[in-house]
């Protein structure tokens, strides 16, 4: 830590002065970029430049604080990518258990299928019929049925895509909130 301070101090006065200036503005620096742990961050990343200070060989001519930047980048990239793996530690007790299903699966598998009725009716004619002749065929009979609905409504195959999407979402959410009101 010492030969820190003194290669933070280089001749202008405090290096201890200097280490809490630039660990401060390095928690600044780390919280600005959304970590959840910047002072931990600004003390790895003095502690890595304290460790390569002491290491025989090193030199760098320039100011520490073009070098603890470097050293800093380096420890928010390692700190993402940490952050973005899945923890790999053991499961919590309470988390064990599974939950035995509601109703058996002959019974979810008619829920669904009334739910799906039921939100199908819902939905004008019109769009009831291109939905379900949209979803019909398979394979090749897929592709021709689709180029041949387009045609028939007079939009482009993509715009095509684009309305069933929505219709297929807007039923999605009325399929879950049927079955969601039902299993209770």
């Amino acid at each position: 830590m010492k030969t820190l301070l003194r290669w933070l101090a280089r001749g202008e006065g405090d290096g201890a002065a200097q280490y809490e200036q630039l660990r401060r503005k390095l928690i600044l620096v780390f919280r600005y970029r959304g970590c959840s742990v910047p002072e931990d961050l600004a003390d790895i990343t003095m502690d890595r430049t304290s460790l390569a200070i002491g290491k025989a060989g090193f030199s760098f001519q320039g100011e520490p604080v073009v070098y603890l930047r470097g050293v800093a980048r380096n420890v928010y990239r390692e700190w993402r990518r940490s952050e973005s793996r899945m923890p790999v530690g053991p499961i919590p007790e309470g988390h064990l258990e599974i939950p035995a299903p509601s109703l058996a699966a002959g019974a979810v598998q008619e829920l669904l299928s009334s739910c799906l009725e039921r939100c199908l009716d819902n939905l004008i004619p019109a769009e009831r019929s291109i939905l379900l002749r949209y979803y019909s065929s398979d394979k090749r009979a897929k592709i021709d049925g689709r180029k041949a609905l387009s045609q028939e409504l007079g939009v482009a195959l993509n715009a095509l895509r684009i309305k069933v999407f929505r219709l297929r979402n807007a039923t999605h959410r009325c399929v879950e909130i049927c079955t969601a009101k039902s299993e209770i």
